[in-house]
């Protein structure tokens, strides 16, 4: 038996569909994608196009609209051949952070 992977996540994940918004370089203007799962530090995704490494995520959550600056940390394949998966880490921005707290539930 495989043992668990270690989860190295310093905040909990929640799962969600959420419609969002990428823009990230070489496209001109901003892409539609889905985030799956959403944490005080980055999120899973999915997209129709390949990113780059660095991106801007916006997308609205309880009626806030969120815009964070990320990396994409990785990418994994998914069973549907025309969604890419994506992992990102948000980076620092205390005034999404502090909106992030309020609406995500507490870390179990």
């Amino acid at each position: 038996m495989d043992p668990m992977p270690l989860d190295r996540r310093l905040f909990a994940r929640f799962p969600v569909k959420l419609p969002a918004k990428v823009a990230a370089n070489p496209f001109p203007r901003e892409i539609n994608a889905e985030i799956l799962d959403l944490g005080m530090g980055g999120a899973k995704m999915q997209v129709r196009l390949p990113l780059d490494s660095a991106i801007r995520l916006s997308f609205e959550l309880g009626g806030v609209r969120c815009v964070f600056e990320a990396d994409v940390v990785h990418q994994s394949e998914d069973s549907d051949p025309d969604r890419l998966t994506y992992g990102v880490e948000f980076r620092s921005n205390p005034e999404m952070e502090a909106a992030l707290r309020r609406l995500l539930p507490p870390k179990r």
